[in-house]
């Protein structure tokens, strides 16, 4: 028996000492990724986040739809991330010290009236928990859990991500420009399918969303959060949605501008925005029936500095 115990616990030692050894060898090689969605990404935000003038924040529609160029010749930079949603972005943000002058946040009406949103994107940011107390505080604070299991088994922080880690360190690949656009060119091919498509569907009606939905408590909570991050930092704060084709009955856009009013909180609702300029025969304007194309972005973009004149600085 007593053997039988000394055996386990050396081979538990033993294993938790080659954790601990492949953890610490993969974050010497992450740290200098600044390539890739995601990790690489995440990293050249942490470079660039506390010299910036503007911050963007959101998953896909924000990094494909907004280009910080068009709306400041100052330092900026765009965090959106394919697939995250609000609390990705709200881990993000806590980790800012200094004052960003102005800091846009997407959101979706799809998330914001999504039941079932807990907010475990945020645990992508899990790697980060080791180098950045905010991110550290943050997991611990929602995902105590998963905190706890990344403490016992170091690796489970990077669990996922190590593909990535060494294909960008050995490749140095890029698909975001040094203000962290993520421009969208169509192939001719794709740009023929999609023409099509709207030939038969022009617009796309979001059927998720019931008639006088609930926001999901944890989108609001979540909105609040950044809302007093923002206020501490003393920075400007404003919440949007991006062009689409899948369109928001009216009254479920006029129910969200209400409560971000309630909450006292700046929002833009572009979801219809690019409309008047779009036609069928301008399909090269968009990517899909969500995402718009570079044509597209560039042109919403300009829009989007026009609108947010006041909030910007000369």
């Amino acid at each position: 028996m007593k053997k039988s115990i000394s055996l386990a616990l050396g081979i538990l030692i033993c294993f938790m000492l080659v954790d601990r050894i492949a953890f610490y060898g993969i974050q010497q090689i992450e740290k200098n990724v600044f390539t890739g969605n995601g990790v690489g990404k995440v990293n050249a935000f942490f470079a660039r986040k506390d010299a910036a003038q503007i911050l963007i924040f959101g998953n896909s529609r924000a990094s494909h739809h907004v280009n910080p160029s068009q709306l400041s010749s100052k330092n900026s930079f765009n965090i959106g991330v394919d697939g995250t949603n609000l609390a990705y972005s709200d881990a993000l943000i806590q980790t800012l010290k200094t004052n960003n002058p102005l800091l846009l946040v997407h959101i979706d009406h799809n998330s914001l009236y999504n039941p079932n949103y807990t907010g475990d994107d945020a645990l992508s940011l899990l790697f980060k928990a080791d180098v950045s107390p905010a991110i550290e505080h943050y997991i611990k604070e929602h995902y105590k859990e998963d905190y706890r299991l990344s403490e016992l088994f170091k690796g489970y922080a990077y669990n996922g991500l190590v593909f990535t880690i060494v294909k960008n360190a050995l490749f140095k690949q890029t698909n975001f420009d040094t203000v962290g656009y993520e421009p969208i060119h169509p192939t001719a091919t794709q740009i023929e399918i999609f023409s099509k498509m709207r030939k038969e569907n022009d617009l796309l009606y979001n059927m998720g969303i019931q008639e006088n939905p609930i926001p999901n408590p944890n989108m609001v909570s979540i909105i609040k959060n950044i809302q007093g991050k923002a206020k501490s930092l003393g920075s400007k704060l404003v919440f949007f949605t991006s062009p689409s084709l899948s369109k928001v009955d009216p009254n479920v856009q006029a129910q969200t501008t209400a409560l971000f009013a309630s909450l006292d909180i700046e929002y833009r609702n572009y979801i219809d925005a690019i409309d008047a300029i779009d036609t069928i025969n301008q399909h090269q304007l968009w990517k899909d029936y969500t995402h718009l194309s570079d044509e597209g972005a560039q042109i919403f973009s300009k829009l989007l500095q026009k609108d947010l004149e006041m909030f910007l600085e000369p």
